[in-house]
């Protein structure tokens, strides 16, 4: 609830009543200039922080941490690749040896 004013006939008075079209209309002045100045001035400071301030660093470090998730994730798949190629490869076939001196029956001389 709104406060009445007890002076009557005041100049503010029907700035001040609720359901005021004046009122809504400062309202929306003071709102519209305030929020035009603010916006110029964020527009400037966002535009100067993407050349050199904290935002061109946020970027800088934003495109080195997809790089680096991108390296990761190829070699996850990398490796997952070689592990399926290496189970699907089939065991070596053995080569046979020439045995050992030790385990060779030389002839007898009679």
């Amino acid at each position: 609830m709104y406060h009445q004013r007890t002076v009557p006939h005041c100049k503010h008075d029907n700035f001040m009543k609720p359901n005021s079209k004046q009122k809504e209309q400062r309202w929306e002045d003071i709102m519209n200039t305030i929020g035009k100045e603010q916006l110029k001035e964020e527009e400037q400071l966002y535009e100067e922080a993407q050349k050199e301030g904290f935002l061109h660093t946020r970027e800088i470090g934003r495109d080195a941490l997809f790089t680096l998730i991108s390296n990761v994730q190829r070699l996850e798949q990398a490796i997952q690749t070689t592990d399926k190629e290496i189970g699907n490869m089939e065991p070596p076939t053995p080569v046979p040896t020439a045995p050992l001196v030790s385990q060779m029956q030389l002839p007898k001389w009679e």
